[in-house]
């Protein structure tokens, strides 16, 4: 899982003049984010229709510390449009999103 999750582009957020996302380092599912170790949870929600990939991760997320980042694989059709909608109507960005035939795969940030 960490080869494949590395070789994901990561993407910079300029959040007050400040990089928020660099470089990874570390053990993997780990990140270095302003000298902070910020963890990443996996979440495979292929098989799950919808609502029940955006059901899981809501119930992840409200388990989790701010700044947690959440890895999920779905392969509903409707995932990366709810995902979108989810995120705009809970404040929780999305880091990065990947969308596929049927589904995707997403890491999103828990604030």
């Amino acid at each position: 899982m960490w080869t494949e999750v590395e070789s994901w582009t990561t993407l910079v957020h300029d959040y007050g003049g400040r990089t928020r996302w660099g470089e990874r380092t570390g053990a993997p599912g780990t990140h270095f984010v302003e000298d902070e170790r910020v963890a990443e949870h996996a979440l495979d929600a292929k098989g799950l229709m919808c609502p029940m990939p955006i059901v899981k991760l809501s119930k992840l997320m409200r388990a989790l510390p701010t700044g947690d980042v959440v890895r999920i694989e779905a392969d509903d059709p409707a995932f990366c449009n709810d995902l979108r909608a989810w995120s705009h109507k809970t404040g929780h960005p999305i880091i990065e999103l990947r969308e596929m035939v049927r589904g995707g795969v997403a890491r999103v940030e828990r604030t």
